[in-house]
């Protein structure tokens, strides 16, 4: 499973203001939208938040 989380692939957006803590910036991370994800990984994912 570690191996599966660490293999994966993400894309990070660039700064943005932050749409719920005025005066703050933010960045948006996500998923290879070509990523299978299994449930296994998902629940990893899920559990580093």
């Amino acid at each position: 499973m570690v191996n599966e989380v660490s293999s994966i692939k993400l894309f990070r957006t660039s700064e943005h203001p932050c749409s719920y803590i005025s005066d703050q910036n933010a960045t948006t991370i996500f998923l290879d939208p070509a990523t299978k994800i299994s449930q296994k990984l998902n629940s990893a994912l899920t559990n580093k938040g």
